[in-house]
C-alpha cells in the first residue's frame, strides 16, 4: 500500500479535533492499533515521519501532495555527508522537515520558540550523538516542563506509537530543535500552498441539501486541475462544476483556465448516500501538453507545457511573449514531465531573457538528481531571449521530471524562459 493511498483512505470528515495530539492518539488507537516501528505499511509498521504525515493530513482535512510529503520527509537528494553537514549547520530551512513544510510550503502553521512550547506542537529536531553524528526525529510534544518535553509519535525506542521513554531538551549546543504550531480552524478556511495549489475544505463550503458551494478566490491566472477529494468511499453519482464546466468524474476532476484574478463559484453535488467529501483541490496544471516524449533524439520543453508551482510565476500567453514570466518570487519554479526511450547523456540549453539591469540572479535546472546551475544574463529585455548552454545530464530510460528554479533573485525578477531543450549526444 502506498502512503499516499493510506493517507487518502483515512481522511473521513469529522469535527475539528481539540489538538493534533488528540488526533494522533485517536489514530494510534484506531487505524494504527498494534502497528510497530518501521516503514512498510503492508507489514503494519510506520516510522516517525510517516505517522506525522498522517496526523497532518487529518488535521488539515485533505491529502498531502507529493511535494509536501517530500519536504516533511526531508527527501532532497542529499548525500549522507550532505545531510550531516546541513544538520550540523542547522541553517538550511529544508533541514527542519515538517516545520519547513507546514510554515513555508503549506502555510498552515507558525514557528514557536522553545520557551513558548506546549503540548500539541509539532517538532523536528536534530541531535548530535556521542560519536559526533547527527540524527533526526519528527514528533509531537505531549508534555512540556522546565525546558524539556515528552514526545508522542512513532519511536524506534518504543517500537511503535507511544509517549517517548525519554525527555527532549528543547535547546542546547548539541541540537537544533524546530517547533511549529498549527493555525486554528484549518478545515473551515481556504488553504494556499507555496506551490500554488489551493484547497477548499468541506467545512468552509455552504451546504444546501445534496450540494456544496464554495467561493474560490484566485490570485494568479492560468490553468488548473480542479478535483474532489473524498474520505473512505466515493459517492455513486456526483457532479463538480467550475467556470460553467462540469464533470461526473469528480475525483478525476477537470481542467479550468482562470483568465484573471477574481472570485469564482465552485459547486459539488451528489445523489444517494451522503458524500464523504474532504476538500476540493485546485492544482496548477500545464496549459499545453502534460505528456511529453523524446522526438528525433531531442526533448523540447516549451514554456506552455510547464506546470508552474508558485505564487506569481506564470505562463504568459500573449503572442508577443509566450514564455514563463512574472518571476518575482524566487521560491517559484516550473516543472515538465517527459519520457525517454533509452538512457543517454543530453546537452541542455535554455532560452532565457532578462530585462536591463535585472541580471545576476542564480538559477538552476534539475533532473535525475543532477543540477546545472547558472547566472542569469541581462539580455536588455525580458522577452529578448538568448540561448544559453548549461551543461549535460545523464538520464535513464523512462519518465523524468525537469525543474527550473532560482537559488537567489538579484533584482525585481529572476528571468523569463521561452524553452528548454535536451539534445541527445552521439554515443
Amino acid at each position: 500500500m502506498k502512503w499516499a493511498l493510506l493517507i487518502f483512505a483515512i481522511l473521513v470528515p469529522a469535527a475539528l479535533q481539540a489538538s493534533p495530539l488528540d488526533t494522533a492518539r485517536s489514530l494510534a488507537g484506531g487505524t494504527f492499533a498494534g502497528w510497530t516501528y518501521g516503514n512498510a505499511a503492508k507489514k503494519k509498521t510506520i516510522d516517525c515521519v510517516q505517522f506525522m504525515e498522517v496526523v497532518i493530513a487529518k488535521e488539515v482535512g485533505r491529502p498531502l501532495t507529493p511535494d509536501e510529503r517530500r519536504m516533511i520527509a526531508i527527501h532532497h537528494g542529499w548525500s549522507a555527508q550532505e545531510v550531516q553537514e546541513k544538520a550540523a549547520a542547522g541553517s538550511d530551512p529544508k533541514v527542519s522537515g515538517l516545520a519547513h513544510a507546514l510554515v513555508d510550503l503549506m502555510k498552515v502553521a507558525t514557528r514557536v520558540e522553545s520557551g513558548d512550547a506546549r503540548p500539541g506542537d509539532f517538532v523536528q529536531y536534530w541531535k548530535r550523538n556521542d560519536a559526533g553524528q547527527w540524527f533526526g526525529h519528527a514528533s509531537l510534544l505531549s508534555r512540556v516542563s522546565d525546558g524539556k518535553a515528552t514526545l508522542y509519535g512513532s519511536h524506534k525506542s518504543t517500537n511503535g506509537i507511544a509517549d517517548s521513554n525519554f525527555e527532549l531538551k528543547l535547546s542546547g549546543d548539541d541540537r537544533h530543535v524546530y517547533l511549529v504550531r498549527l493555525n486554528e480552524g484549518l478545515r473551515n478556511k481556504i488553504q494556499r500552498s507555496q506551490d500554488g495549489s489551493l484547497w477548499l475544505p468541506v467545512g468552509m463550503g455552504k451546504r444546501e441539501g445534496d450540494k456544496y458551494t464554495w467561493n474560490l478566490p484566485m490570485t494568479r491566472w492560468g490553468m488548473y486541475e480542479v478535483k474532489a477529494r473524498f474520505g473512505t468511499s466515493l459517492p455513486t453519482t456526483s457532479r463538480l462544476t467550475v467556470l460553467e464546466k462540469s464533470t461526473e468524474d469528480s475525483s478525476i476532476g477537470l481542467r479550468a483556465y482562470f483568465a484573471k484574478p477574481g472570485d469564482y463559484p465552485v459547486t459539488f453535488s451528489w445523489a444517494g448516500d451522503d458524500a464523504e467529501l474532504a476538500a476540493i483541490a485546485v492544482l496548477p496544471a500545464p496549459e499545453g501538453s502534460s505528456e511529453l516524449a523524446e522526438t528525433e533524439e531531442k526533448v523540447i520543453l516549451n514554456s506552455g507545457d510547464a506546470t508552474v508551482l508558485g505564487q506569481v510565476l506564470r505562463y504568459e500567453p500573449n503572442p508577443k511573449k509566450l514564455c514563463l514570466g512574472f518571476w518575482a518570487n524566487e521560491d517559484d519554479r516550473a516543472q515538465w514531465v517527459f519520457e525517454l526511450a533509452k538512457a543517454g547523456t543530453f546537452t541542455v540549453e535554455i532560452d532565457q531573457g532578462c530585462g536591463k539591469g535585472h541580471g545576476g540572479s542564480t538559477a538552476y535546472v534539475l533532473s535525475g538528481g543532477q543540477e546545472l546551475s547558472f547566472t542569469v544574463e541581462d539580455t536588455g529585455h525580458f522577452q529578448n531571449f538568448r540561448t544559453r548552454p548549461l551543461g549535460t545530464l545523464t538520464l535513464s530510460a523512462g519518465l523524468h521530471t525537469l525543474t527550473v528554479g532560482a537559488h537567489k533573485k538579484a533584482k525585481g525578477a529572476v528571468m523569463d524562459v521561452s524553452e528548454i531543450r535536451l539534445t541527445r549526444q552521439e554515443p
